[in-house]
């Protein structure tokens, strides 16, 4: 196959794969002073994040198997979760699946919590976090669903964003604030976590569908231009 033709099927493969259609966020890693960082910790919980018509839905899914749970729905819950952001200030949210999302907001300055600051903007989602909101809180237990809808706003406004702290684990994409755990040996278990690694994204269909036809495109001019070249002679 000619240079070109190479080059055009390489162009073809980046632009077919260079959107994420989902992404994972594991926060594993205490937002403390890297000197006191051991790891490797539980998941502390699970952020996915997955495109979808007009934005992003979201999951997380704390870790309640992780020892530093116990189980006890009065005293353990989440209550914040920020996350690097570089996109437009987005317009609604709406809550899909599981404990409530009680407010989002965004920020174009740079603070994160537990002093890191983003490349870009802030995304912050809240709870129902104080005792006396009860069963509206977010129980370990449970998993939180949610959509948010903002003008081109998708998976890679979170991946392509970070945010990072002078001696402290990172870069990272968030920080996740949960009350109420306590890791044996980890004194004092510290309330906020971030994430330490991040899934590789994973195309969209159409992706793979622009990517194969792309790559059937090169084939068929390689061979037409064997052809032409064999004819010539």
């Amino acid at each position: 196959m000619k240079p070109k033709y190479l080059a055009a099927a390489a162009a073809l493969v980046v632009a077919g794969g260079a959107h994420a259609a989902s992404a994972t966020f594991d926060f594993n890693l205490p937002a403390v002073g890297s000197n006191a960082v051991r790891p490797p910790y539980p998941t502390v919980a699970t952020l996915t994040l997955v495109d979808v018509a007009g934005g992003v839905q979201f999951t997380l899914d704390p870790n309640e198997t992780s020892s530093g749970f116990a189980g006890d729905a009065s005293s353990e819950f989440v209550e914040r979760l920020t996350l690097a952001y570089r996109g437009a200030e987005p317009v609604s949210f709406s809550n899909v699946a599981g404990a409530a999302l009680r407010d989002f907001s965004f920020s174009s300055h740079h603070h994160l919590d537990a002093g890191y600051a983003s490349n870009s903007g802030v995304l912050g989602f809240d709870w129902f976090s104080s005792r006396r909101d009860g069963a509206d809180r977010f129980d370990v237990t449970e998993t939180s669903t949610w959509s948010l809808f903002g003008d081109g706003l998708d998976v890679s406004d979170f991946t392509a964003a970070f945010g990072s702290a002078n001696n402290k684990p990172g870069p990272i994409h968030g920080v996740i604030s949960v009350t109420g755990y306590d890791l044996d040996g980890v004194q004092p278990t510290p309330s906020n976590w971030v994430d330490g690694t991040v899934a590789a994204p994973v195309p969209e269909p159409s992706a793979y569908a622009l990517m194969l036809a792309g790559l059937g495109a090169v084939a068929f001019m390689s061979r037409r231009r064997s052809k032409q070249a064999v004819d010539a002679r």
